[in-house]
């Protein structure tokens, strides 16, 4: 069964893209990549594709694969509200299993990529993936060849820039001559129905770096609002192996929701970074025993950051691991691990991984964010939307590395114009 498909909906450049999409076989181009600013309707698009190509031929199979839990959820609901019911044919929505079957066979598999384990084995004739960039590191490499299967599938990878990453490289890649791949462009200013008056209070508010990501799609790497310009400390090309006579800190930021990465970060006593692990698994005791390999290894301090989910962890850990303890996070306490890690960079002893190695981090640094609040005290987090769980890891395994417990800085230091007094204290585990 074939149905007259059009998409009717769409403002002049997504119909631009959708159209060049839908035309060019795939012998022809097989990967196409978006990179969209925030508000330009890159998930309108490509959801209308999804139900598209659906549609425009029986018994295909579409992939649509978010880099969220909740953003897989609307995406769904969105696609039900607008399919007309009479050509569903079933529709199921289970924790972690959807689809959309239709009354000519096409179904649309919904994934996130985080849990990229659920995807390999498949094929799909369209796989079409949203905020690529946010993806796991390894994701690709496990998804890739549920396409590279099917010459004649079709790829479509749409994203916000987010630091120099994989995504960064498919860009690059859909620059060159070669039709394999090819890059889209949409920007908010696509969009007519955008009140502009957003764009221009975000610049006023944003962080440069941040604004000029999430509104102007650009790639920003190797400096931030926090952090300043921290590219000439990525000096580390590959991880190393643990060193005897070395004493090594490692720390654990735990993930809070299923869109959040627990993150296991491993510094020496001079600064330099000298590993980060994400374990696989969502579930605290199977992070557990990914992570235990990992401490025994180079036989760190361990410190878990027990805020919310962290102390499950801790005590999991503690079972099997006994140079383990807790850490709780405060803003005064984030506020000394921002001071001394900046008093680090700025003296050189910091030494960070570069953009190939672990393009996560620089994201996160990049897109870090100080306000001060209503007390006047600052608070550091990561840009809304984004996520810093790397970031807090590295900062509390540097701060413990050199605390222990003992005296913390407490010089002045001046940040982007503004003059941070650390307090001195203390610091006893609780």
């Amino acid at each position: 069964m074939e149905f007259n498909v059009d998409i009717s909906d769409l403002n002049k450049k997504q119909l631009e893209i959708a159209t060049f999409i839908d035309e060019t076989p795939a012998a022809l181009t097989k990967y196409h990549i978006i990179r969209a600013s925030r508000q330009s309707g890159k998930t309108f698009l490509i959801s209308r594709l999804s139900i598209f190509f659906a549609l425009l031929r029986p018994k295909k199979i579409v992939a649509f694969v978010n880099a969220q839990h909740k953003q897989n959820r609307k995406v769904y609901t969105d696609m039900l509200d607008i399919i007309p019911d009479t050509i569903i044919r079933k529709a199921i929505n289970n924790d972690g299993d959807r689809s959309i079957e239709f009354i000519n066979g096409s179904i649309i598999f919904f994934y996130t990529a985080k849990n990229y384990n659920a995807i390999v084995g498949s094929t799909f004739d369209y796989f079409i993936g949203d905020e690529f960039a946010l993806w796991p590191l390894q994701a690709w490499d496990y998804i890739q060849p549920t396409v590279a299967a099917k010459p004649e599938a079709k790829v479509i990878l749409s994203s916000t820039p987010r630091g120099k990453n994989h995504f960064y490289n498919l860009c690059m890649e859909g620059q060159s001559s070669d039709p394999f791949k090819e890059e889209h462009r949409m920007l908010y200013t696509d969009n007519s129905n955008y009140d502009l008056r957003e764009v221009a209070d975000a610049k006023k508010y944003k962080p440069d770096s941040v604004w000029r990501q999430e509104y102007l799609a650009e790639f920003v790497f190797g400096k931030g609002q926090v952090f300043g310009n921290f590219k000439f400390a990525q000096t580390i090309s590959e991880w190393g192996d643990p060193q005897e006579g070395v004493r090594y800190t490692a720390a654990i930021d735990v993930a809070a929701t299923g869109d959040d990465a627990t993150v296991l970060t491993i510094v020496d006593q001079t600064g330099k970074v000298c590993y980060i692990f994400e374990p696989n698994d969502e579930r605290i005791p199977a992070q557990a025993d990914e992570i235990i390999p990992v401490l025994k290894m180079w036989n760190a301090d361990c410190y878990v950051e027990c805020n919310g989910l962290g102390i499950g962890l801790f005590d999991t850990i503690a079972l099997k691991y006994d140079k383990v303890s807790k850490f709780w996070m405060t803003n005064e306490r984030k506020q000394q691990m921002v001071t001394q890690f900046l008093k680090d960079l700025i003296d050189g002893y910091i030494q960070l991984p570069n953009i190939e190695l672990y393009p996560k981090l620089d994201n996160e640094m990049s897109t870090y964010e100080v306000s001060r609040l209503g007390s006047g005290k600052l608070s550091y987090a990561h840009a809304k939307g984004l996520h810093d769980d790397t970031v807090d890891s590295m900062l509390i395994a540097n701060f413990k590395s050199k605390t222990y417990g003992d005296f913390v800085y407490e010089e002045q230091i001046e940040v982007n114009g503004i003059t941070i007094y650390p307090e001195t204290d203390y610091l006893d585990e609780y």
